[in-house]
């Protein structure tokens, strides 16, 4: 998954537009990043038109107490399953939220509530290791074109 992040505005939209033709034509997925943080966030949203968007946290922090923020977040997720965009909702941390999110038909939900980010340890034998760099080379020959 190629993750674009709204705080990270891009000073050229095409430019930025045919990287993500590039990845989407590699297999890649494209997630638009913190959706209803910033101030483009809907013009990205039909701009790039991403598989997902991710719902910022500030948004889903006690969504299920504040009827503000839960006109805000249904109106998101109808947006995205309008135009066939699958959700995240981003930082959720106790049962209520993930209840709320759930039932307003957000289809993924990530937070301190399911597992605290950690260091992995990946163990792969060669021939894993040499199908993950052979699937990598047209991206390594067009960086260098």
């Amino acid at each position: 998954m190629f993750e674009v992040t709204e705080t990270h505005r891009a000073t050229d939209l095409n430019q930025l537009k045919g990287i993500l033709s590039f990845y989407r034509s590699a297999g890649f997925k494209v997630a638009l990043d913190d959706i209803g943080s910033g101030w483009s966030g809907l013009n990205l949203l039909q701009s790039l038109r991403p598989d997902y968007v991710k719902i910022d946290m500030e948004l889903v922090r006690n969504v299920h107490t504040d009827e503000y923020k839960q006109n805000i977040v249904t109106n998101l997720i109808r947006i995205a399953k309008t135009n066939g965009i699958e959700v995240i909702a981003e930082g959720v941390e106790v049962e209520e939220e993930a209840q709320w999110l759930t039932d307003a038909k957000a289809d993924y939900l990530q937070g301190y509530l399911y597992g605290k980010p950690e260091p992995v340890s990946i163990t792969m034998s060669n021939e894993e290791k040499e199908k993950i760099e052979a699937s990598l080379k047209p991206l390594d020959n067009a960086a260098k074109a």
